[in-house]
């Protein structure tokens, strides 16, 4: 499997029945999401972008933001 297969399986693991996705870890996945610049990875990072944990939006906004800032994109 390829590293953005491999990375959004991370995002869906949880390690429990009952257990919440750790926040800290979704945002370190967004990040490493981010540097493939796939459009696999977009669409991931943009669902994280409606996540109810503010870490995670966060994060999500940010990568968002930084593929903006690399493409030239609003300038």
């Amino acid at each position: 499997a390829g590293v953005v297969q491999n990375l959004a399986a991370r995002l869906r693991r949880r390690g429990g029945l009952f257990r919440k996705p750790d926040p800290e870890e979704t945002a370190c996945v967004l990040v490493g999401l981010a540097a493939t610049r796939s459009e696999a990875s977009r669409r991931i990072v943009e669902r994280a972008t409606k996540s109810r944990d503010p870490l995670v939006r966060r994060v999500a906004g940010q990568v968002i933001a930084a593929w903006g800032e690399r493409t030239g994109a609003g300038r």
